[in-house]
């Protein structure tokens, strides 16, 4: 479901992956999901995304029953009520995105989530997360981009890090990506999409894609692709788990990684 309004500064996205009984496999996962875009001015660029998702007959992996089931590999158990053999696993988030464009190849931002595991089978603990990020993006010519980014984690319920023995994480890191080709110069010299006049509003400029996240029905916690409106989009809740089999816990917001279009 996708919706722009009349004045193309706000577009509204829905939908829901992975439609079938959600029983308990790997990556069988329920999601719901639902973003709104808004474009204030030519410079300042706003996401918000939330979604809810679940499982059915998840394995109790809490230490309360006896006889408990042993979970599939890949795919985490829950931590049920006592007595429960196996239980619904849901969870909820929602994360923003505000984004300066200061010049086509230079822009910043701040990013704030929360997630909510009720059962802790996406991170292994149960508890709300929060996560707070400012970041930058810099491109050096058309083919080069450096993203760095400082944030700070929170675990309010219990220790959520460290292996369970940290309530708070700060983390810095950044990235260089290289584009081998999918970009071209625009009319003020700056890099973009070879979409871009799909829509005029989100214009698929590296340094607004950052910001432009939409939901993926795929089941691929790595493939980065996009849509043909040239936005980039992904799974949040699949990178969670996917980051949580490494056993570190830690809140996975939308992160985007704009990449070279590909069309479906």
């Amino acid at each position: 479901m996708n919706y722009s309004t009349a004045s193309n500064r706000d577009n509204f996205y829905g939908c829901a992956n992975g439609i079938n009984d959600g029983k308990y496999a790997y990556n069988n996962l329920q999601h719901y999901d639902f973003t709104w875009y808004h474009k204030f001015n030519s410079k300042w660029h706003m996401a918000t995304e939330d979604w809810y998702m679940y499982e059915r007959d998840v394995p109790n992996v809490a230490g309360n029953v006896a006889n408990p089931i042993k979970p599939e590999l890949g795919a985490n158990g829950a931590f049920c009520a006592a007595g429960q053999l196996r239980c619904t696993a849901p969870e909820y988030a929602i994360v923003n995105y505000i984004n300066r464009e200061v010049t086509s190849k230079f822009m910043f931002g701040f990013r704030s989530d929360l997630l909510n595991d009720k059962k802790g089978q996406r991170t292994g603990i149960v508890g709300k997360y929060t996560e707070n990020t400012c970041y930058l993006t810099k491109y050096i010519g058309t083919t080069v981009m450096f993203r760095p980014e400082l944030r700070f984690d929170h675990s309010w319920d219990r220790e959520g890090y460290n292996n369970g023995t940290a309530r708070n994480q700060l983390f810095f890191g950044m990235d260089v990506i290289y584009k081998f080709s999918g970009w071209r110069v625009g009319s003020d010299g700056g890099p973009v999409s070879a979409w871009e006049g799909n829509n005029s509003a989100f214009r698929s400029r590296p340094s607004c894609m950052a910001l432009l996240n939409r939901c993926r029905c795929k089941s691929d916690p790595t493939d980065f692709k996009q849509r043909t409106s040239g936005m980039p989009v992904l799974s949040p809740s699949l990178r969670c788990s996917a980051e949580s089999e490494h056993g570190r816990t830690r809140l996975i917001s939308a992160r985007l990684r704009p990449q070279t279009p590909h069309r479906h």
